[in-house]
């Protein structure tokens, strides 16, 4: 009982050393570019991939198995909630965050 105990400690403390990794959703290049820059500086943060629409963030997602996706509400092809839906389905593993303005709270809060 005691090996086991150890290997999951050790388990637990590899996942704990390394860091998230993030998946970037928005189609706005600049809002995009922004949050990376924002993440870029924790060190225990590693976004491991940026999408500029629904679809080819739901490829990334398969591909690359994120800890998180942070996705923005309102993308081309398919849109934050309709994508978050899919990877509940398909990826229950991947956390998401869908991000919105504030001027697109109250059409996100109708969906």
């Amino acid at each position: 009982m005691g090996k086991l105990n150890d290997m999951t400690e050790l388990s637990a403390s590899a996942v704990a050393q390394r860091p998230i990794r993030v998946l970037l959703a928005d189609d706005d290049d600049q809002a995009r570019r922004a949050l990376r820059a924002q993440l870029a500086v924790a060190a225990d943060i590693d976004v491991v991939g940026e999408a500029n629409d629904g679809a080819l963030a739901l490829q990334l997602a398969r591909w690359l198995r994120p800890d998180v996706a942070l996705l923005d509400d309102d993308m081309p092809v398919m849109g934050g909630p309709e994508l978050a839906r899919v990877l509940a389905k398909e990826l229950p593993e991947v956390r998401v965050v869908v991000l919105t303005t504030g001027a697109k709270t109250a059409d996100a809060r109708e969906r």
